[in-house]
């Protein structure tokens, strides 16, 4: 998809392999696995193009991220996304669940406002939260948060 709009505005892009190495793009773009390079006098016009692209993108990660290893435990897949769930919360939580009721992002970051669910020494806890992620190349390199848990969930 992105090589395609990249095309449609005559940008030109290609994708690495033997022909291409010990070339220095200026812009280096990985999504889902596919990689473009972008010569350095079209990298401003390249960004502009694929910035609503790229940021709903970044979204999508992130939703799958909750979802898959937050609340299906799929500790497996922590690897794709660059990012695993808190060990320490699953503990205090064993049947932990996280509910996305908001998102927002810009660039390479996306912050998500989430209510988590799960039962704590017999009693069911609910308490909200805020996750910033940030993203490189697909893949989260840096996860901040805030939350309103109680004192037992968070011991």
């Amino acid at each position: 998809l992105f090589r395609s709009v990249l095309e449609s505005a005559e940008i030109p892009c290609f994708q690495p392999d033997q022909r291409t190495l010990g070339v220095d793009p200026a812009l280096n773009i990985t999504l889902g696995g596919c990689r473009l390079l972008v010569p350095a006098s079209y990298v401003e016009q390249a960004r502009e193009l694929l910035a609503p692209m790229t940021v709903d993108a970044n979204k999508a990660i992130v939703r799958h991220w909750f979802e898959h290893v937050w609340n299906d435990g799929r500790d497996d897949e922590a690897a794709l996304f660059g990012a695993g769930a808190d060990a320490h919360l699953r503990s205090l939580l064993p049947d932990l669940h996280v509910t996305v009721d908001d998102m927002v992002a810009e660039a390479d970051k996306v912050a998500a406002r989430v209510t988590i669910h799960g039962t704590h020494d017999g009693a069911h806890v609910q308490f909200r939260g805020v996750v910033f992620v940030r993203l490189e190349n697909s893949r989260i390199v840096d996860t901040w948060d805030m939350n309103d848990a109680p004192a037992a969930v968070t011991a």
